[in-house]
């Protein structure tokens, strides 16, 4: 899981500020819920490292690049990532060891082709038997739902089209005639205008509690995110709940980015970064806000309050490590 540094580093030098590659720009920040101050990691020699983790890509074509060729699993080809699936963010983090030793940690965002371990690259935040149990529960019925609203909308568009297609000031005789009093009646019983009503209720119906499941399901897999702290114990850790600002919701995908990834493997691990880059690879992003090759900060809704809560207490480490 860690890799030596490819850069050039003289006998008894650090990959520092006195570093000739040593990039002071700040790219991965974040506010803390917890003492309300900015903290903040530079790309360091970070940078350098990642271009050499770019080569290493072009080289294999593959990200499992500790496999041997005739092992490779095509599951890991990065031609996913020029195809409909598009690019996807790779970091780099540059460690100090416990043991003064230096090295640097590889991730990918969330899953590779829906894929969380893939070896050479850290682990997930998640628990992934859990959020696996969880999605077998809740997703059978939220695809269900789906489907049955799918119906729906078919059923009233045919019967908005059969609607159109009536001759007007016509009675339909075909219709039964429905009295007061004798209960309620059914979509098929009911005359064309009050089918479609009901039709349209009932999908209603099912939306909402479609919306209220997944709701209560991501809420769930939330839930199953434990986030680290270099201020803290190694047992000690904060849900996301616990981190984002009361009354605010918790976008989906939090915890999946590279940086959290690559500093939770290093606290867990009592490394100490140094530097931390993160780059694009493969076809560009929908909005085209993101290009093959390119760096890119730490983001600002998913990533800002879970890192400034991972880097507390950096800086105290910094000073005594």
């Amino acid at each position: 899981m860690l890799f030596p540094l490819t850069i050039d580093l003289p006998h008894g030098a650090a990959p520092d500020a006195s570093h000739p590659l040593y990039d002071a720009a700040v790219t991965t920040r974040g506010l803390c819920p917890r003492c309300g101050r900015e903290h903040t990691l530079p790309a360091g020699v970070a940078r350098a490292e990642c271009a050499s983790l770019m080569r290493l890509l072009e080289q294999h074509g593959r990200i499992d690049m500790q496999a041997p060729d005739d092992a490779a699993d095509p599951h890991f080809s990065l031609d996913y990532l020029h195809g409909v699936a598009r690019g996807q963010m790779f970091g780099v983090l540059v460690v100090r060891t416990q043991d003064g030793g230096y090295g640097t940690l590889r991730a990918f965002s969330a899953q590779y082709n829906r894929v969380w371990h893939v070896a050479g690259w850290v682990p997930p935040l998640i628990d992934i038997a859990a959020f696996d149990a969880q999605v077998a529960k809740d997703d059978p019925v939220i695809n269900a739902l789906g489907r049955r609203i799918r119906e729906l909308d078919a059923a009233i568009a045919d019967e908005r089209d059969a609607a159109e297609q009536a001759p007007q000031g016509i009675p339909d005789t075909t219709a039964p005639v429905v009295t007061a009093g004798t209960g309620p009646m059914s979509v098929d019983e009911a005359p064309a205008p009050t089918r479609i009503d009901l039709l349209m209720r009932e999908r209603a119906a099912l939306v909402d509690e479609r919306k209220g499941l997944s709701q209560r399901s991501m809420r769930a897999i939330h839930e199953l995110y434990r986030v680290h702290s270099f201020g803290n114990r190694a047992d000690r850790a904060a849900s996301l709940f616990e981190i984002f600002p009361a009354g605010r919701g918790v976008p989906t995908g939090t915890g999946d980015c590279c940086a959290p990834k690559l500093l939770q493997y290093a606290i867990l691990h009592n490394m100490t970064p140094l530097g931390l880059a993160e780059f694009y690879w493969g076809r560009e992003s929908r909005s085209g806000a993101r290009q093959h090759g390119e760096f890119y900060p730490s983001c600002q809704d998913k990533c800002y309050p879970i890192l400034g809560y991972m880097l507390c207490g950096l800086e105290e480490r910094a000073v005594t490590g």
